[in-house]
């Protein structure tokens, strides 16, 4: 709904301060999350003779001046969120998949996920409200219990200290010693990060082959536009030259290319590569080297490895 009465640069900051409301203060990370104290949320966060980062944040949109502010503190914002806790990087804790987001549900004391159709018994419907997964029904009925034998040993405990769950350290495969004295990760929680680690690794790969393949368009296009890329702008067909296909098995051309970076048929970077060089190795068994479609050849392998080189040496 558009309001002709209140400038756009008004509403921008009234949208940025009543996205901040609705964020859950949980999911606020410092110097953002507000302190732990006696007092609740709201209370935490209210202006004050001295205050927070928070009340600065909210004093600074409300009197922003330009959109290049509002950018600034809507960056600042993004920062200050644990986007970690987000269901979209949620794995389950049985299954450990993380599809099906419309049926994970969080544990609102370990914020840990769990598919309805995972836990026991299964749950036909999401609940509404507040939800606890097992684990933490049990700790908040029995106390500190160990997860491994539900009680049932003895002996010195471990606490992890990302998710609370209580060990005995007899119950640890490979079992402990000693109670550690340092922070110290359960099983599940150490599984669960080397399973974040290897999607953050996996979507840092895809990003960085993305920007390759960017740039691979880039050298292509200077390819066809090098006064020696004339011959190999489009595939040679029979009419052209009859005996072309008999000598030459797999042939390739800058259009084919362009045509396999627009349908992502490259994997990486590597591949391009490999059929440009392809299209130089083609036109050296087929032409004499002293030839005029010889030389071009030749003068665009050495094009393409130089300037292979300026993108891709680092």
């Amino acid at each position: 709904r558009k309001h002709p009465d209140i400038p756009v640069l008004v509403r921008a900051r009234q949208h940025l301060l009543r996205l901040e409301e609705l964020v859950e203060r949980r999911y606020l990370k410092p110097p953002f999350k507000a302190q732990k104290t006696g007092k609740n949320a709201e209370e935490a966060s209210s202006t004050s003779t001295q205050p927070t980062p928070l009340v600065e944040w909210r004093s600074l949109v409300d009197s922003a001046t330009s959109y290049s502010q509002l950018h600034v503190y809507m960056w600042q914002l993004s920062k200050c969120l644990a986007w970690e806790k987000s269901i979209m990087k949620v794995y389950c804790q049985v299954c450990r998949k993380g599809d099906n987001e419309e049926r994970l549900l969080l544990c609102d004391e370990c914020e840990n996920g769990y598919h309805t159709y995972c836990c026991s018994p299964k749950l036909s419907n999401v609940p509404e409200g507040d939800w606890f997964c097992k684990d933490c029904t049990l700790m908040a009925k029995r106390g500190s219990q160990c997860v491994a034998c539900s009680g049932s040993g003895s002996g010195y405990v471990a606490c992890c200290s990302q998710c609370d769950k209580v060990y005995h350290i007899s119950c640890l495969n490979p079992p402990l010693s000693r109670v550690p004295r340092q922070a110290w990760h359960c099983p599940l929680c150490k599984k669960l990060a080397k399973v974040r680690r290897d999607d953050d690794t996996k979507d840092l790969n895809r990003r960085k082959n993305q920007h390759h393949l960017t740039q691979c368009r880039s050298l292509l296009t200077e390819m066809e536009k090098h006064k020696d890329g004339w011959p190999f702008l489009m595939p040679v067909t029979r009419k052209q030259v009859p005996e072309y296909h008999n000598i030459i098995k797999t042939p390739m051309d800058f259009h084919t290319m362009k045509i396999k970076l627009r349908d992502n048929h490259y994997s990486t970077h590597q591949d391009f590569a490999a059929d440009a060089r392809l299209v130089f190795n083609n036109c050296q068994t087929f032409n004499e080297d002293d030839s005029e479609v010889g030389n071009a050849g030749h003068d665009m392998r050495n094009f393409f490895e130089r300037r292979w080189k300026e993108l891709f040496s680092s």
